[in-house]
């Protein structure tokens, strides 16, 4: 099991059967169980559109430094087994229960008896493709940012952008800092 940073994952090349198919982007993971269920692909040239939703279920188990391996050839992308325009998907991923990455990144995550900062990044684990901790940027010089596990999550409120978490500030203020 790897654990890495989403924004670490960014630009990683993302290899199909055949070949470089693009470049990691963003993940979309349930919201109610923190799994993965697709990833982003920023397309090579000659593959329609421009970025791919792909479905977790296509990819490797593990990630090879530096990329990730998709269980897809790019005819297969090309008549959309197991991907999709991002823009074409966008009609249906907002009716789920999906959450981008990179849209989670800078919201606020309330602590019990206040604001603890803003979601800096997630840590994604590569191999079950689920995310387990998400790195909290408290704004504090001594303490600035701050691993913590989704176990202490409470839950989600996306219309008012906020990440719950079931600890006191000074509680998160005691978890070692990343």
């Amino acid at each position: 099991m790897l654990q890495r940073m989403m924004q670490d994952l960014r630009g990683d090349a993302v290899l199909g059967r055949d070949g470089v198919l693009g470049a990691f982007d963003d993940v979309y993971f349930d919201c109610q169980c923190w799994q993965v269920r697709y990833v982003v692909i920023a397309i090579e040239r000659g593959l329609r559109g421009r970025r791919l939703l792909v479905s977790a279920a296509c990819l490797a188990k593990a990630a090879v430094r530096d990329s990730i391996r998709v269980d897809l050839s790019r005819s297969q992308i090309q008549s959309g087994g197991g991907a999709w325009s991002l823009e074409a998907a966008s009609r249906w991923l907002d009716r789920t229960r999906v959450c981008s990455g990179r849209d989670m990144v800078g919201v606020r995550v309330e602590a019990q008896d206040g604001s603890a900062g803003r979601l800096s990044d997630l840590l994604v684990d590569d191999e079950a493709w689920s995310i387990d901790y998400i790195m909290v940027d408290t704004g504090n010089t001594t303490a600035r940012e701050l691993l913590v596990p989704l176990d202490w999550v409470g839950g989600m409120d996306l219309e008012r952008r906020a990440l719950h978490v079931e600890r006191t500030c000074e509680q998160l203020g005691e978890v070692k800092a990343a």
